[in-house]
């Protein structure tokens, strides 16, 4: 027997900013933001992202996050 469950999320927060900014080499950024889930799973949570973005504009990202209820 399988289960199953559905819904989405949006996102609410979002707070992306550069850090170690360095001249022709690929961008490096730290985000910090939250998303609500609804449906039959609802929570919201915050996560950070350290992401970095190649010269072609493709994002590779590591992350955390935690439920609400763990703040």
């Amino acid at each position: 027997m399988s289960q199953h469950a559905s819904g989405g999320y949006e996102t609410q927060n979002w707070d992306e900013q550069p850090y170690g900014e360095r001249d022709g080499e690929p961008k490096f950024t730290r985000a910090h933001a939250e998303n609500t889930f609804m449906g039959d799973l609802e929570a919201t949570i915050r996560f950070d992202l350290l992401m970095v973005y190649r010269h072609d504009n493709f994002c590779s990202f590591t992350g955390l996050e935690r439920g609400r209820q763990a703040w």
